[in-house]
Formats: structure tokens, C-alpha cells, sequence
């Protein structure tokens, strides 16, 4: 599909900004493409996304489908343009965000007096997506090694209290 215009977008749907000569791409989804857009522009902008800026200028934007604005359909549609493009030999320039965050493991007291280890993705502004729960200290780490072992320079920035590093010496994870 041929965008002449940016108000020639469909306002839902999956789309790819596309880098054909490095086989690069960012694949998007959104059920307003002009947010999404907007705030990707801003990132390129204000040199968060430092690897779509370097790239903008062989970058082109595609039309992968349109469909009805709901989250379930818009993430598994996303799923399969990932495969799609991985597939092609693509690589994703969102290999690139993991140095924006960061992840936390913190050991937290639950209201019946037992302990769990929470895995948390943080932001640079301080948000965080609570990932998993475990027991222990051991199942947290073997959980994020195993999990993002192929993101480069990340390990686990854990909780420093008096509370979480004798848990953690007693449970044989440091």
C-alpha cells in the first residue's frame, strides 16, 4: 500500500517503519497510528531512540493491515509481523530499547509474613511493570537470565535494604 499523505493512514492497525538497505525494522501497532507516530517522532527528536536517528533517512513507513481497534487482535497481529520479518532476516531496532530500562528484583513481604522475589521492568522516569513473582532468589535470577539472555549489558539491579541482602545471602543467590 502507497501512503501519499501521513492523513491517508488508517487510524488502526499494524505498521513498520522499515529499513530495507541495513534489513532493519520497527514494527508498531496502534489503534491510533498518529499518536503512535507522534510519540515516535518525539523519541527520534529528543534522541531516545537513539537507532531509529541514525537511521531515519533510510527508514519508510508500510501499511501492514488495518483492523478493529482492540488490544488482544492488535498484540498477537504484532506477534506475527515480528515472525514475519524475523523470518526475512530483519533485524528489530527495538533490540535497541533495552538500555531505556532496567530490571529490578525486590524482595517484598507479603501480608502473611512469607517472602517473594518481584521482577520488575523499570523505566528511565521510574515506572514499573511487575514481570513474576518467585520464592526465591535463585528462581528469580535463573527467570531473568533465561528470559532476556539475548538483551546485551543487562543484569539485575537488586533491592539494597539490610532485609533483601541477608534474604539473599541466606537463600545462596549471592
Amino acid at each position: 500500500m502507497h501512503i501519499s499523505l501521513l492523513l491517508d493512514l488508517p487510524i488502526s492497525g499494524l505498521y513498520a517503519l522499515q529499513n530495507d538497505i541495513d534489513s532493519k525494522v520497527y514494527v508498531l501497532y496502534s489503534s491510533n497510528i498518529y499518536v503512535a507516530l507522534g510519540k515516535l517522532l518525539t523519541g527520534i527528536k529528543d534522541r531516545s531512540n537513539v537507532a531509529l536517528r541514525d537511521d531515519v533517512s533510510k527508514l519508510r513507513l508500510v501499511v501492514l493491515e488495518t483492523c478493529p481497534s482492540d488490544f488482544k487482535l492488535l498484540r498477537s497481529r504484532y506477534n506475527h509481523w515480528v515472525d514475519v520479518y524475523s523470518k526475512k532476516g530483519y533485524s528489530s531496532y527495538r533490540n535497541y530499547a533495552g538500555s531505556k530500562y532496567k530490571v529490578s528484583i525486590r524482595l517484598v513481604q507479603t501480608p502473611t509474613g512469607d517472602y517473594e522475589h518481584r521482577v520488575y521492568l523499570v523505566s528511565k522516569r521510574s515506572r514499573k511493570i511487575l514481570l513474576a513473582v518467585f520464592l526465591t532468589a535463585t528462581e528469580a535470577d535463573s527467570w531473568v537470565a533465561a528470559t532476556y539472555k539475548d538483551v546485551e549489558h543487562l543484569s539485575p539491579v537488586y533491592e539494597m535494604s539490610e532485609l533483601s541482602i541477608s534474604r539473599r545471602r541466606t537463600s545462596g543467590a549471592e
